[in-house]
């Protein structure tokens, strides 16, 4: 079942931000859509599930638009944890953590928001 969280950011003067999406949030992180709103375009986005660390997508000087991202990680299977260098791979995963969105030079008291399509593998029995 794919679930959405809708997360609405407003920096504080310095551009700044840290925001959360949902609360126990279980499953692959399949898409990001992207509302820019008054956000600057220097806004720079860090993004991961709150209590591992793990990383889904780092956004570097978003430019003003609205978008989407299908954030990607890449298999690793090399002795030494380096990455494959084809497309391998799937969606970011979190386990029953919120999503972490920190914001850095998104200009001040902007606003924006982003939707985490997430989808869960969770069974549900017909009655």
């Amino acid at each position: 079942m794919l679930r959405s969280y809708e997360v609405e950011i407003t920096t504080a003067a310095d551009g700044s931000a840290t925001d959360y999406a949902g609360l126990k949030i279980t499953g692959k992180v399949v898409a990001i859509k992207y509302a820019y709103g008054t956000l600057a375009a220097t806004a720079d986005f860090v993004i991961t599930g709150a209590t591992s660390g793990s990383p889904i997508l780092t956004l570097t000087d978003v430019a003003q638009a609205n978008t989407w991202w299908f954030p990607r990680i890449l298999a690793t299977q090399h002795n030494d944890g380096s990455a494959f260098t084809d497309a391998s791979g799937g969606p970011p995963l979190v386990f029953a953590e919120r999503i972490k969105i920190v914001t850095a030079q998104g200009g001040n008291a902007a606003t924006g928001a982003m939707t985490f399509y997430v989808e869960d593998d969770t069974f549900v029995e017909a009655v």
